[in-house]
């Protein structure tokens, strides 16, 4: 139970300061005290959540764990599969918003703001709003080897992935106005729609 606690405080407390980092009254504040650092601070930022993130991922595997299950065969080749087209489609969604960008590193041009560019709508982005979470956490949930610590790791994850993305949305919004309001309408957040086509019947 103590291990849980400190995994849960851990990921909890990473979550509230990678979110608060991210947001546009930082952001803004960081813009108008230093401009040189604006231009590199999603880089920064990138740096700082990864190097910040490992020390949690190491409490996952060192602390005391109970095993939970583990996905037999055949059964676990299809999960890895999934998990390999996940992966695959990440990349694909990642390209789409621009690698460069989304990483920090399209720092040498003043006048590239790290912020998007522009809005992503296709690709991947016209099936659902949020590919790269959804696609993560199909990895993430597909482990074949699930722990009680791995298991709290992921539901931690899963809480923070779900409300980010709401206040993501809100960041979107106040970014792009209308033209972000009008995509939300016409594309799902996480799970894409199914569409059925109907012929009549003579």
């Amino acid at each position: 139970m103590t291990s849980l606690i400190i995994i849960f405080t851990a990921l909890s407390l990473w979550g509230v300061i990678h979110s608060f980092l991210a947001t546009n009254r930082v952001k803004s504040w960081v813009k108008e005290t230093n401009i040189n650092l604006f231009h590199t601070y999603r880089l920064i930022y990138n740096i700082f959540s990864l190097i910040s993130f490992l020390p949690i991922s190491y409490l996952v595997v060192a602390l005391s764990d109970t095993p939970i299950y583990q996905i037999p065969s055949p059964w676990v080749l299809i999960s890895l599969l999934i998990q390999i087209v996940s992966g695959i489609l990440m990349v694909v969604a990642f390209r789409q918003t621009g690698i460069s960008n989304f990483l920090g590193i399209r720092i040498l041009d003043k006048q590239i703001n790290y912020e998007d560019d522009r809005m992503v709508t296709d690709g991947l982005y016209r099936i659902v709003r949020h590919p790269l979470y959804i696609l993560g956490l199909i990895i993430l949930w597909l482990n074949p080897f699930m722990t009680l610590n791995r298991l709290i790791f992921s539901l931690t994850i899963t809480i923070y992935v779900l409300i980010g993305a709401v206040f993501e949305e809100k960041r979107l919004e106040a970014n792009f106005g209308s033209q972000y309001k009008e995509y939300k309408m016409k594309t799902p957040m996480f799970i894409p729609k199914l569409k059925f086509n109907r012929q009549s019947r003579q």
